[in-house]
């Protein structure tokens, strides 16, 4: 008889095992997929956004004919785009200081005026060469709001 229930037993087993837990079929739907080479948007406190900031407005500063350097004042809508290098596109709002360049100081360490820039820039970063290359950038006057 023990064997008997014991047959029984690893007969229903076998079929509740073969039979698994039922599943229910639902669509599945993406709610939003960024295709491979797209422009997408990302976050603009992550260090990748940072440094390509930072390179962007360095050079910037550096290759301008103004007298003065201009320190961030906020990023606005970074996108991220992966080819072959990482393609980034932002707008910033930059600030002119009270500092001038030819005293080599950190923009950082410079106190604002109250003159603004709006400036759109697109930078490349190559893994392989850890490169940073501004590819183009656009800027005009901001103005304030009262």
């Amino acid at each position: 008889m023990t064997s008997f229930l014991f047959a029984v037993l690893i007969s229903l087993s076998a079929v509740h095992l073969c039979e698994g837990e039922k599943h229910v079929d639902e669509p599945i739907t993406a709610k939003k997929v960024v295709l491979q080479g797209d422009w997408a948007e990302i976050n603009p406190y992550s260090k990748d956004v940072e440094a390509a900031v930072e390179y962007a407005v360095e050079t910037f500063n550096s290759h301008s004919k103004r007298k003065r350097l201009f320190k961030l004042v906020s990023v606005i809508h970074p996108k991220a785009q992966t080819t072959n290098v990482m393609n980034y596109k932002f707008d910033t709002l930059l600030a002119k200081t009270k500092c001038l360049k030819s005293e080599n100081q950190d923009a950082e360490s410079c106190t604002f005026k109250k003159k603004h820039v709006k400036c759109h820039f697109v930078v490349t970063f190559d893994p392989r060469t850890n490169k940073h290359s501004l590819m183009k950038h656009k800027c005009s006057k901001h103005k304030e709001h009262s």
